[in-house]
């Protein structure tokens, strides 16, 4: 089962799209391209980083991508990609049948820029202080898988260099299980008026922060040749000015 999970994160990041649609890190970092542009963005973290894709899709822009996921094992494959430019997975097709994958760095035109690209293990709400000063700070359907995700956007907060950009991707699933309810960035109601995320988000970074963009993103995870699940998130990108 682990290494189905794997080889599952593997094809959303770097499989064949056909039916799957565009590649969901690839989207997110053509949405962040006017900020890209120009030079001035040169460190950026990338938090929940999957197999690498957004990651190394970044650095084709910047000097130095610091990138950051939760699971071993997924950090395990992608600086396995980032060191010998390549990557095998067994991705299964229907019941007992699989098929073999192989992905090569130099076929997406990204050998050099994984050279610019450092992965590491972490807790998403716990990370190491010697990750700071950031021009840019990317994150993946990490905020509602948080016991408080106020205090995540505030420690993204600090680590963002003033004027940087910070562009926040989720679904705004929310469960109780995970996140208490009273932690909720929003999906409640509060004195009978409806309260979604977005404006959360809002009353934690505003006005140190300033919304710039609003975007909405899918991402499409196979499961199997023909099952596949699909999230579709909103990506708030903010501009540090304090």
């Amino acid at each position: 089962m682990q290494r189905t999970i794997l080889a599952q994160a593997c094809h959303a990041d770097w499989g064949e799209r056909d039916a799957l649609g565009e590649n969901y890190a690839v989207s997110c970092v053509e949405l962040l391209m006017p900020y890209l542009r120009g030079g001035t963005i040169r460190r950026a973290l990338d938090m929940g980083c999957g197999i690498g894709r957004s990651s190394f899709e970044l650095a084709r822009y910047v000097d130095e991508v610091t990138a950051v996921e939760s699971d071993a094992r997924f950090v395990w494959e992608a600086q396995r990609l980032k060191e010998s430019g390549r990557l095998s997975y067994t991705f299964p097709l229907e019941g007992a049948l699989t098929k073999q994958y192989e992905v090569m760095l130099n076929k997406y035109g990204l050998t050099h820029a994984s050279k610019k690209v450092n992965f590491w293990q972490g807790e998403m709400a716990a990370l190491k202080p010697l990750f700071n000063a950031y021009d840019l700070i990317l994150s993946h359907h990490i905020l509602t898988r948080l016991h408080s995700p106020k205090s995540y956007l505030l420690d993204m907060f600090e680590r963002l260099r003033p004027g940087g950009i910070l562009a926040i991707v989720s679904s705004y699933d929310w469960h109780e299980d995970v996140t208490p309810k009273e932690q909720w960035l929003g999906g409640f109601t509060k004195e009978g008026r409806a309260i979604k995320t977005l404006e959360g988000i809002r009353g934690v970074l505003e006005p140190q922060c300033q919304l710039a963009a609003l975007h909405e993103v899918v991402k499409v995870q196979p499961l199997t040749e023909r099952i596949a699940t699909t999230y579709k998130a909103q990506m708030s990108i903010w501009k540090r000015i304090a």
